[in-house]
C-alpha cells in the first residue's frame, strides 16, 4: 500500500532483519502505487489570539450575545471558526474548482476528511448549495444522534454507497456511478481501497502514522491516473514532516512531491521528445513525421512523448505548464500523423488523461484534421487524391510505401 512502517515497529532486532523490503519510492517506479501531490491551502482560520476572536466574531456576526456564548462554550473558539458555515463555503468553492479543473475531466473521484461529524454534514450542504457533483457521508453512530446526523449513519446505506463509489465515474451504466465526493471525519481513513480516488482534500489534524495511512487512500493505481492528490486545507504540513520523523528515511523516501517538484520532471520529459527531434531542418509537421520512418526512432519518440503528455496531466491546469502546451499540441499531431502514415496503432496517449487528450484533439482538428478517422486503405477510391494531397514527394512516397506494407501484412 505505500505505508511505512514505525521506526517503534521494527523487528529486524528480534528476528536478524529483513529478508527484502519494498519502499515507497520502488513502488512508485515499479507501477505499484502513483506518486502523491501534496497541496497546501491558505484558509482564514490559521491564527491564533486576538486574530481568531476576530475570526469569530466576522463568522457570528449575524448572531446574538447569547448564542455566540453557547457557541463558544460548545465548540471552542477555533473549533467554531474552522467549522463555520462561511469558512467551509470558502473551502468548497476553491475544493470544487480544484476538483473540476484536475480531477474530474479525467473521470476521478475525491475524498473530503473534517473534522466532527458535524462538519460532515456542513460540508454535504454546502456541496449541494453551490450544485457540486454528487457526495456522500460517511460517518459513525450514537444512539442518542440527531436526525441530521442519524441519516448518514445506517450501515446498509453506507455499504452502498462504498460500493457505489469504487465504480468508475458516470451514468450511462450499472457498473458506474456518479458519486464524486465521500466526505468523512475518522472511517475510511485506513483499510480503504478506492483506485478511483485520486485527490483526498483534508480539513481537519491528522498526525503520525494516521496522516501516513489516509494520505495513501489516494496513491492506488488505475487506467490513466498519473498521481494522487492531497490538499491540506488545514496545515497539515508540519505534522506531516514530523510524521516522518517517525520513519527510516530510507523507507519514506519519495512518499510526497509538490507540484513545485513535478516542474523540473515536465522539462526534463520535454527535453527527451526534444532530442529525438533534434535533426529536423523543416518546421512543417510532415518533417516531423518523415524523421519518424524508422520505427527504431518512432518507439522512442512514442514512449518519450506518451511521458510528456502524463507530466503535462499531472501539472495542468496551473499555469507552469503554459510554455509547453504549443509543444503538446505540435507533438500530438505528429503522433497523429505518424499513427496514419506508418498505420502504427501503438502510438496513442488514451491514457495520458483527459486534459492532454482535448489539447491535443482541439489542436489537430483545428487543422482540419479529424484524428478518429483511420488512415486511407491502399485499395481505397480515395487513395490517389489523398496521396496528391501531400505537399513534399519524400512525404507522398513514404505514404504510398506505408500503404503498401501494411495491404501486405494485412492481406497476404
Amino acid at each position: 500500500t505505500g505505508t511505512p512502517l514505525l521506526k517503534s515497529q521494527k523487528m529486524d532486532k528480534a528476528f536478524g532483519g529483513y529478508i527484502d523490503k519494498y519502499k515507497i519510492n520502488e513502488a512508485v517506479e515499479d507501477g505499484a502505487t502513483v506518486r502523491i501531490i501534496y497541496e497546501g491551502r491558505q484558509v482564514q482560520s490559521d491564527v491564533v489570539g486576538d486574530s481568531l476572536d476576530a475570526l469569530f466574531e466576522e463568522y457570528f456576526k449575524d448572531k446574538s450575545d447569547e448564542e455566540k456564548r453557547e457557541i463558544k462554550k460548545k465548540y471552542g473558539v477555533e473549533r467554531a471558526v474552522r467549522e463555520a458555515p462561511a469558512r467551509i463555503r470558502w473551502v468548497c468553492i476553491d475544493l470544487l474548482k480544484h476538483y473540476r479543473e484536475k480531477i474530474q475531466p479525467n473521470g476521478f473521484k475525491a475524498m473530503i476528511v473534517v473534522g466532527s461529524r458535524h462538519a460532515a454534514t456542513v460540508f454535504k450542504k454546502t456541496l449541494d448549495d453551490l450544485e457540486a457533483p454528487p457526495s456522500e457521508v460517511i460517518i459513525s453512530g450514537t444512539h442518542n444522534d440527531p436526525a441530521y446526523l442519524s441519516k448518514y449513519t445506517d450501515s446498509a446505506h453506507q455499504k452502498q454507497v462504498i460500493k457505489n463509489f469504487t465504480k468508475p465515474l458516470g451514468t450511462d451504466t450499472e457498473k458506474e456511478d456518479p458519486t464524486s465526493f465521500l466526505i468523512v471525519k475518522d472511517m475510511l481513513l485506513t483499510g480503504f481501497d478506492a483506485p478511483i480516488a485520486q485527490v483526498m482534500y483534508i480539513d481537519r489534524s491528522l498526525k503520525d502514522h494516521t496522516l501516513m495511512q489516509a494520505i495513501a487512500r489516494v496513491n492506488r493505481t488505475y487506467k490513466g491516473k498519473a498521481c494522487g492528490y492531497v490538499v491540506d486545507y488545514y496545515g497539515l504540513s508540519d505534522y506531516l514532516t514530523d510524521a516522518l520523523k517517525d520513519f527510516s528515511s530510507e523507507d519514506v523516501e519519495g512518499t510526497y512531491y509538490t507540484l513545485k517538484d513535478e516542474i523540473p520532471r515536465l522539462k526534463a520529459a520535454h527535453t527527451r521528445v526534444a532530442s529525438i527531434f533534434a535533426g529536423v531542418k523543416g518546421s512543417d509537421v510532415d518533417d516531423y513525421v518523415l524523421h519518424l520512418k524508422d520505427e527504431d526512432t518512432r518507439q522512442p519518440f512514442e514512449l518519450a512523448f506518451k511521458k510528456f503528455a502524463k507530466q503535462m496531466d499531472v501539472i495542468l491546469p496551473d499555469t507552469a505548464a503554459k510554455p509547453f502546451i504549443p509543444d503538446l499540441k505540435l507533438w500530438g499531431k505528429v503522433q497523429n500523423a505518424a499513427r496514419n502514415r506508418y498505420r502504427d496503432p501503438g502510438l496513442n496517449i488514451s491514457d495520458a488523461g483527459a486534459k492532454v487528450r482535448q489539447l491535443v484533439d482541439e489542436h489537430i482538428i483545428s487543422t482540419g484534421v479529424d484524428p478518429k478517422i483511420p488512415p486511407v486503405d491502399l485499395m481505397a477510391a480515395n487513395f490517389k487524391e489523398t496521396v496528391e494531397q501531400i505537399k513534399s514527394p519524400e512525404s507522398r512516397a513514404s505514404e504510398i510505401e506505408s500503404a503498401i506494407k501494411h495491404h501486405i501484412t494485412v492481406n497476404l
